[in-house]
């Protein structure tokens, strides 16, 4: 057993998954996909957990919300906030948490809550679009995608590098991962949500979001496992994007969304649009915006010379073809 998978494996033992009520936090979950829950019910639940309803009311007084006086009772917050930015800041509340207790540094942990944001509100936009039943859950399956990934952060700080490296795609991360670790991030995320009494419908997501299936159809593809590959080719840490991924994931919004968004650019531009909606009321500190004229001209090229290989690939097979005749 190597070095990095014998303290992966020691730390997982000792790691508290939550310094919440674990029951509380199952209410979370099953108050956030069931459409029927009321802010009646989210307001019982945060006066059962101090630490929560601490961070709610932190949030309905800070600089974005300048109410004209302070504001102290979680009724008032939730009315303030309404119901889906309740449900969104308790559950990220949750996930920081995890983080932390993993051991990771509060920047880092804040760099990876804003990118499992970032996969929730994908994961939700694109089943909105499907018009897939219960979307709600899409929002949770991204947001947990990668539980495990603290611990890794924890233990090695060329992981976290390579978290920052412009040519670390998915695909090189998952290979890093099972040399140094023998084990990838969505396993241990999957142990660590079964620890956490996480639905089966999350660990599985959580274990499968990174598949390498490359022949999806639209006839024969669940919506689940689309949607939660594509939310999976989003960073891992924000505004650290991939364009290799980002062409991957260009190929599952136009195969399966392309009614709606005809590139990645309008996808990205929507997702951005609901994104920084959000993360500003989450958020003490709002980050700068996700999109920026330079990436957006990467994604320029890239199309351009995928299209330009696209070309010479089918020059190349008629000539194959004309000499075989």
């Amino acid at each position: 057993m190597g070095k990095f998978k014998a303290m992966l494996d020691n730390h997982l033992e000792r790691m508290k998954f939550s310094s919440m009520n674990r029951a509380i936090i199952s209410r979370l979950i099953e108050f956030s996909t069931t459409r029927t829950s009321d802010a009646g019910a989210y307001v019982e639940l945060l006066r059962m957990e101090p630490m929560l309803a601490t961070r709610i009311l932190g949030v309905v007084n800070s600089s974005w919300a300048s109410p004209v006086r302070p504001v102290t009772q979680i009724d008032r917050a939730v009315t303030m906030l309404g119901l889906a930015h309740t449900r969104a800041l308790a559950l990220s509340f949750c996930l920081e948490h995890c983080h932390l207790n993993a051991g990771i540094d509060p920047l880092l942990s804040k760099t990876l809550w804003e990118s499992s944001l970032l996969k929730a509100v994908a994961a939700q936009l694109l089943a909105r679009t499907a018009r897939v039943p219960a979307a709600e859950e899409y929002f949770l399956s991204g947001l947990f995608q990668d539980l495990g990934m603290p611990l890794f952060m924890a233990l090695d700080a060329d992981y976290v590098k390579l978290l920052n490296y412009p040519q670390a795609t998915v695909r090189v991360l998952l290979d890093y991962e099972l040399e140094h670790f023998e084990t990838t991030h969505a396993a241990v995320g999957g142990v660590i949500a079964e620890r956490m009494g996480l639905p089966a419908r999350y660990l599985f997501d959580i274990l499968e979001h990174h598949r390498r299936d490359t022949n999806l159809t639209q006839a024969d593809t669940p919506a689940q496992i689309w949607i939660n590959m594509a939310a999976g080719l989003l960073p891992h840490a924000t505004r650290r994007w991939r364009i290799a991924d980002l062409m991957a994931l260009e190929k599952l919004v136009t195969q399966f969304g392309g009614h709606v968004w005809p590139n990645l650019q309008a996808f990205l531009e929507q997702l951005t649009v609901t994104y920084d909606e959000l993360i500003t009321r989450l958020s003490k500190d709002p980050p700068p915006p996700l999109l920026d004229a330079e990436l957006l001209e990467q994604l320029a090229v890239a199309n351009r010379q995928a299209t330009t290989e696209i070309m010479h690939q089918q020059v190349r097979d008629s000539a194959r073809s004309a000499a075989s005749g």
